[in-house]
């Protein structure tokens, strides 16, 4: 909901509707899969272009009403022997076809989903990972988990496979926001396992959400101060819940089943708390929303680590490959995301076919990415690649006034050393809609039809049109079921 004032002094009135910031393009209905999979195999390489991994676990025992990946979760755990097998040669025929095989990885990132639902697979998928090339001693490994369902046979895999960093969504520390989110309420088990995980893997990331129902900026301090101040961790993510990724959520405070999400002034205040006390304390940003405490962290790890947390590609020239249902692979000259269908992603995969999903995978040079993704890199926009994007045809004049307006506003700003741009800590907290300003025209287009359809799901689950629960949020299927219940 848009207020009447700016927020914090900025252009803007309202916080971002959407996590869908990475690459937007409209559908194409004529695409083949012989046209996506040519984005793969003939994506250039340049000199600078860097390689990452990611693998997609679908299996997730719970039906947390915030989660943006919900819509791909499964529970049928029988399948994950089989899941494991043919997610490993996923990933080894994604690095084989394209032109990056055998460059250094920088970082492999297993998420989901809850991959601790793997057990001891998780041990054989890290160590087929540790046998590509590429892969070697620098590279980051992260894992994220459930604690409420994690193993310990699990967390023996974790350290047998020397993993770099063990990441843990705990979103609210709070009880009543974990109830109305469908949360478990006891988090003894939480704090066991980062004291059990505390020198045995190097990096323990804890994950808060901003800005859900019943939250306020002294539940989202309380949660962050505790996150900081507990001796295990030395990495925290606090992202900023985003209602269009979880339309059951924004349905249920409609209908007064849960209570109201803070004011759009609370939110935007509550981040900048939040970023404000990343700095007093210290800490530094090596991520989206990632940032770790210098003091508990080695200067050559932090240097390790790419800081996209592993779900999309920071730069036109840059290499995300992905495996696994719903996972989204991103390499110059095209996005290429595979189907949530897990029955149907196992059948391509055994007949020997990428399980691409065409609607939502689209070819193109989006040389622009590199101004419109800078708020989500640690690293800033340095002069290098700022000189790359004002090339004529890369980005347009509009794009490039809405960046230069952006320095006058004091959302960005030149880096200390004068090597380029870094956000201010306003621009922290307005990243997101940044990225959506200076996309291009088709790009703005679609992201703002995909935070639309969020809505629409929204309306229609509070009227009892569509079911709340985790197929809602299957945005493969989001206009077959606005179809289905308009008609």
């Amino acid at each position: 909901m848009e207020t009447t004032q700016n927020l914090l002094g900025t252009r803007y009135r309202k916080m971002p509707s959407s996590v869908t910031t990475w690459w937007n393009l409209p559908p194409n209905p004529n695409l083949t899969y012989e046209e996506v999979l040519r984005s793969l195999t003939e994506a250039p390489v340049f000199p600078d272009s860097t390689l990452q991994l990611y693998i997609h676990v679908p299996y997730c025992a719970l039906t947390c009403r915030f989660c943006c990946f919900s819509g791909a979760n499964h529970n049928k755990l029988r399948t994950i022997d089989r899941f494991s097998r043919l997610v490993v040669e996923q990933l080894k025929e994604m690095v084989n076809a394209t032109k990056m095989r055998g460059r250094h990885v920088r970082s492999v990132y297993v998420g989901g989903g809850s991959p601790d639902h793997l057990g001891k697979e998780i041990g054989y998928i890290l160590g087929e990972v540790r046998k590509l090339p590429g892969v070697d001693d620098r590279t980051e490994v992260t894992v994220e988990a459930n604690y409420s369902t994690v193993s310990d046979e699990f967390l023996d895999e974790l350290i047998r496979h020397n993993v770099t960093k063990f990441s843990c969504g705990v979103q609210s520390l709070d009880p009543k926001v974990r109830e109305y989110m469908r949360l478990p309420r006891n988090l003894s088990k939480l704090w066991d396992i980062f004291n059990r995980l505390h020198g045995r893997i190097p990096l323990i990331d804890g994950d808060l959400l901003n800005g859900l129902p019943g939250q306020d900026r002294r539940i989202c301090l309380s949660d962050l101060t505790q996150m900081m101040e507990h001796p295990a961790i030395n990495c925290v993510s606090s992202y900023l819940y985003i209602p269009t990724g979880a339309p059951g959520v924004v349905a249920a405070c409609a209908t007064g089943e849960l209570p109201p999400t803070p004011t759009q002034e609370e939110i935007a205040l509550t981040r900048l708390l939040v970023f404000s006390q990343f700095q007093r304390r210290g800490w530094v940003r090596q991520g989206i929303e990632t940032y770790m405490n210098p003091d508990r962290v080695a200067p050559e790890l932090m240097e390790r680590c790419p800081g996209n947390e592993g779900i999309g590609s920071r730069r036109y020239e840059d290499f995300l490959l992905a495996a696994g249902p719903m996972a989204t692979s991103y390499v110059p000259g095209g996005r290429l995301e595979n189907t949530n269908n897990l029955e149907l992603w196992f059948s391509e995969m055994e007949k020997g076919r990428h399980p691409f999903f065409l609607p939502k995978s689209t070819p193109g040079h989006q040389k622009d990415m590199t101004l419109w993704a800078f708020p989500l890199d640690k690293t800033g926009l340095p002069k290098k690649q700022y000189e790359r994007i004002c090339e004529p045809g890369v980005c347009s004049e509009h794009q490039l006034r809405t960046f230069h307006e952006f320095v006058d506003e004091g959302l960005i700003v030149e880096r200390p050393n004068g090597d380029g741009y870094e956000l201010s800590i306003l621009g922290q907290v307005f990243k997101g809609s940044m990225v959506a300003d200076m996309k291009n025209p088709a790009s703005r287009a679609t992201l703002d039809a995909q935070i639309a359809e969020g809505f629409e799901l929204a309306k229609a689950i509070a009227a009892g049109l569509l079911k709340d629960g985790n197929a809602v949020n299957d945005r493969q299927a989001a206009d077959k079921a606005l179809r289905t219940v308009q008609s």
